[in-house]
């Protein structure tokens, strides 16, 4: 049985974002890969939509990793 294709909304950008931005204390998230769509495209056709991930990261990815105590943290 195959899984069902999930289709992402301006929504789930919206929540992934404010998740990264209070994570990481940040005020800038960065949207990356085929999702970025929706930022500027809020009803593009399903096809473009169709991804089970959305590719974000915290601007100050670096800087929260470098105030880690743990040489291997990462912001990803």
């Amino acid at each position: 049985m195959s899984r069902p294709i999930e289709i992402r909304t301006v929504a789930d950008l919206e929540r992934t974002a404010r998740s990264l931005a209070l994570h990481f204390k940040a005020r800038t998230v960065v949207v990356v890969g085929s999702q970025g769509i929706l930022v500027g495209w809020p009803g593009a056709p399903v096809t473009m939509c169709m991804s089970p991930e959305i590719d974000a990261y915290p601007a100050n990815a670096r800087a929260w990793e470098a105030a880690q105590d743990d040489d291997l943290a990462e912001a990803s």
